[in-house]
C-alpha cells in the first residue's frame, strides 16, 4: 500500500506528469494533499486550493478515528 501511494501522490515527480486517469485517482490518496501543501510551501510559491487539500486530510484522520473508535469499543465488549 505505501509503495503505490509513494508513486502514485506526486512525491518523486508532479501529479501533472502522469495520465488523467491516474491523476483522479492519486487524488483518492491522503498523501497527495499532504504534498500538494507542503511542496509550494517549500519552494516559495503561492499555494492552491489549500482548504480543499486540510479538509480531505481532515476527513480522513476523522474517518479514521470513527472506524477505530467503533472497532476498539466493540472488541472492549467481548
Amino acid at each position: 500500500v505505501i509503495t503505490p501511494m509513494l508513486l502514485l501522490s506526486g512525491v518523486f515527480f508532479p501529479l501533472g506528469q502522469l495520465p488523467a486517469a491516474v491523476q483522479h485517482a492519486a487524488l483518492a490518496l491522503p498523501l497527495a494533499h499532504a504534498v500538494e501543501l507542503i511542496r509550494p510551501a517549500m519552494l516559495g510559491r503561492p499555494m492552491a486550493d489549500a482548504p480543499l487539500h486540510v479538509a480531505v486530510l481532515a476527513a480522513y484522520a476523522i474517518t479514521s478515528f470513527l472506524v477505530c473508535s467503533a472497532l476498539f469499543s466493540r472488541r472492549m465488549m467481548r
